[in-house]
């Protein structure tokens, strides 16, 4: 099966990956999500939440905003692993990481429809 994944800046800058069963068959949930978290870290965002923690998508929304466009556009080892580990710990076939609008949900819903999940500002 194959699995959808458009990470976008604006409207005018978005990168399309397409990753297979294989992509993804190396990394379990629980590394997706530790690999995300320490990308989160590394990027020295403070937890959103005043409980400390901090939901799936705002770090996923976070790093990608930290890093920029330009790995993804390169399209990076560092790119590829973000792709892999969020469609991982996602877990859905068609993911839209929209910066832009800080929203996550089908491709579909980055383009305008309404989020699956959106995240505070």
């Amino acid at each position: 099966m194959e699995h959808h994944i458009t990470v976008r800046f604006s409207a005018d800058q978005e990168c399309d990956f397409t990753l297979h069963d294989g992509d993804t068959a190396g990394i379990t949930w629980e590394q997706a999500q530790a690999w995300i978290d320490e990308e989160y870290v590394n990027t020295g965002y403070e937890a959103a939440n005043p409980v400390g923690t901090t939901p799936l998508a705002d770090k996923i929304l976070r790093v990608a905003m930290a890093y920029g466009p330009q790995p993804f556009v390169s399209n990076t080892a560092w790119a590829r692993r973000f792709v892999r580990c969020t469609g991982r710990a996602i877990g859905k076939i068609d993911i839209a990481v929209d910066v832009a609008r800080q929203i996550i949900g089908s491709s579909g819903a980055a383009r305008g429809a309404r989020s699956e999940t959106s995240t505070s500002p």
